[in-house]
């Protein structure tokens, strides 16, 4: 009798664990489907009607999951903070190259930081470089762990700022002519004919104008990039601002630190701007012609024509540093 007791016992433990396990794996999965909801409504917004694929979970240096990674059905993909579902990256258009397997366990450190465990050791995503264990990791990031728990807030719903997105009155030309390096004067040439079609006709002298924009382009690159191709902020200003002088209009740009402050400041008085970006993981360093911002609780971006050809392309501010306007 004794043993049938422990017996019924042990069976009844066994029967609890798997219920609770099974709860946790059912409450999980109602919170993975919950979150793919807002991480489709996010892209929606965006102008994507993309599908969302399931779920990747991505950990962070505590080794506990932070962020889910969706890919798009068609293109794009969005990465989205489990803890107050904000955005660190996304694009409508754009594949990640780095997430993309689903058996396996990638550490996620802020954008364009990406990390997997391979053979019981975490290497570098994009250069496949041996990094070690978790602690050597987080060592040798000292204080750039952007993930760590102890770095996300606990957000109240009565304290999340709610996200605003706009853009300028019109279209921007869209002018992709860039054979050597020259965005610099890409990005200025689709900035000056704007000013030329809603502005002022003489921003651009009849003979420039065309639907390609490469005449204009052409005739920028001696103010703006010099012998060399490549501009730094100040000399794009500076050139800019020659070439406006030369033109006889009274509109002159001035160099900021981007923020998304000065960007909706541009956009509510219909300004496009210049936007340097750095590092960024499709461009590299690059200028491009921002149009537009997304202000969310946490992650912003801007709305730009990337000068290859592309439109609404949206920017994390992560990878910008100056802009022109």
């Amino acid at each position: 009798m004794k043993k049938q007791m422990i017996t019924f016992i042990m069976m009844l433990v066994m029967s609890i664990s798997l219920c609770s396990t099974a709860f946790a794996a059912d409450s999980k999965t109602k919170e993975y489907q919950n979150i793919k909801l807002e991480a489709q409504k996010f892209m929606n917004d965006h102008s994507s009607n993309c599908l969302l694929e399931d779920p990747i979970e991505l950990y962070n240096l505590e080794d506990k999951v932070v962020a889910l990674f969706f890919k798009s059905t068609q293109n794009g993909y969005i990465i989205i903070n489990i803890n107050n579902l904000t955005v660190p990256e996304f694009s409508t258009t754009q594949n990640n190259q780095f997430i993309t397997d689903k058996n396996k366990k990638y550490y996620y450190n802020g954008p364009l930081s990406y990390m997997e465990k391979a053979s019981g050791t975490i290497i570098d995503s994009k250069s496949g470089e041996k990094i070690g264990n978790l602690e050597h990791i987080k060592s040798k990031l000292k204080g750039n762990t952007i993930y760590g728990t102890e770095n996300i807030p606990v957000v109240k719903s009565s304290t999340v700022k709610r996200a605003t997105q706009d853009q300028i009155y019109g279209t921007v030309p869209n002018y992709s002519y860039n054979p050597t390096g020259i965005c610099g004067s890409t990005a200025s040439a689709m900035l000056t004919r704007y000013y030329d079609i809603y502005v002022d006709d003489r921003f651009v002298p009849s003979y420039l104008e065309s639907s390609d924009g490469v005449a204009l382009t052409k005739h920028l690159v001696p103010y703006i990039d010099g012998n060399e191709p490549g501009s730094y902020p100040s000399e794009l200003r500076s050139g800019l601002n020659n070439y406006l002088y030369d033109q006889g209009v009274s509109k002159r740009v001035t160099l900021y630190y981007s923020s998304i402050n000065q960007i909706i400041s541009a956009v509510s008085n219909d300004t496009p701007f210049t936007l340097a970006i750095y590092s960024h993981p499709t461009y590299n360093n690059h200028w491009v012609l921002g149009y537009g911002y997304y202000d969310g609780s946490s992650d912003d971006y801007a709305l730009v024509n990337d000068g290859w050809g592309s439109v609404d392309v949206w920017v994390h501010l992560y990878y910008a540093e100056y802009m022109v306007y």
